[in-house]
């Protein structure tokens, strides 16, 4: 690990950091006063479970700490820790990630694959790969020597490196991936990476983690994890998908997503939402 920050295992976490949460909350509910300006005051901490499309939230707001028992603060912290402890990174070669909670990933991860060119940005910020995957054709020559031992070429032009490097990590039997590094650069490639997280999802549990947010596939009639306010927006991948829809502002009644701007800039209204949907698939967008 770089930077002084060490890998926690879960269990050690969560012995470790039970007394310091205690703490931490009841310093929460007596110094922060219930405002909408108190959720600035804590970092706001987003996860996905593995295995289903369910974030966990928490210290969204300090003040939740008079609406809901001391519990739902320990399960969301215990979730956090496991999903923040040792996450299998793939880091594409779009912009490298700037903002705390992709940085944070990237920093917490026992093993980090990288997308060809993106092992140069890497190397740069402090950190190795565990693996180079692509065609390559980006990797500086004194990296490809220097990394020689784990390179992972596929020449396949029917699929590009984010593909090749999900590809890789199923090789591996690794089957629960966070992507960075996937946005900002070409549009063409922005969308075209975050469209194959829908492809993903059919072989392993995977999100793309921006500088803006959260970017998950979702199944029908999965409870998504919310705060009233935040902002979301949904995607169908396949046209003509009809979708209804639970906890939203806007509400999706048997509506039609045609295009994909027709599901975006909503607003959660509860502490979770769903969308329901018999055909096609969906992505879903969570600021922070």
């Amino acid at each position: 690990m770089a930077k002084g920050i060490e890998t926690l295992t879960a269990p050690a976490s969560i012995l470790a950091s039970t007394s310091i949460l205690a703490s931490a909350s009841i310093l929460a509910s007596i110094s922060i006063s219930a405002s909408a300006s108190a959720k600035s005051v804590f970092p706001v901490y987003q996860f996905i479970s593995p295995g289903f499309p369910l974030r966990s939230n928490f210290f969204l707001f300090p003040y939740h700490f008079f609406l809901f028992p001391f519990s739902f603060y320990l399960l969301s912290f215990i979730f956090y820790l496991y999903e923040m402890s040792n996450p299998v990174i793939i880091l594409a070669n779009g912009r490298f990630p700037a903002t705390d909670l992709p940085l944070a990933y990237l920093d917490r991860a026992e093993r980090i694959i990288c997308c060809d060119g993106a092992v140069a940005g890497l190397i740069d910020y402090g950190l190795e790969p565990w693996a180079i995957a692509g065609d390559l054709d980006s990797v500086p020559a004194e990296l490809k020597k220097k990394y020689a031992d784990r390179l992972y070429q596929s020449d396949d032009q029917e699929t590009n490196d984010l593909t090749k490097a999900v590809s890789f990590c199923l090789v591996k039997g690794i089957t629960d991936v966070t992507i960075l590094g996937a946005t900002g650069l070409r549009e063409d490639h922005t969308v075209g990476n975050i469209s194959l997280l829908a492809d993903y999802a059919e072989s392993l549990s995977v999100k793309m983690v921006t500088d803006y947010g959260i970017i998950i596939p979702v199944k029908s009639g999965s409870a998504v994890s919310s705060w009233p306010g935040q902002q979301i927006s949904v995607f169908a991948i396949d046209k003509g998908t009809r979708i209804n829809s639970k906890g939203l502002k806007y509400p999706l009644v048997d509506l039609v997503l045609e295009n994909w701007w027709m599901g975006t800039l909503n607003e959660c209204t509860a502490y979770s939402f769903s969308l329901t949907f018999k055909e096609g698939r969906l992505l879903v967008f969570l600021k922070f």
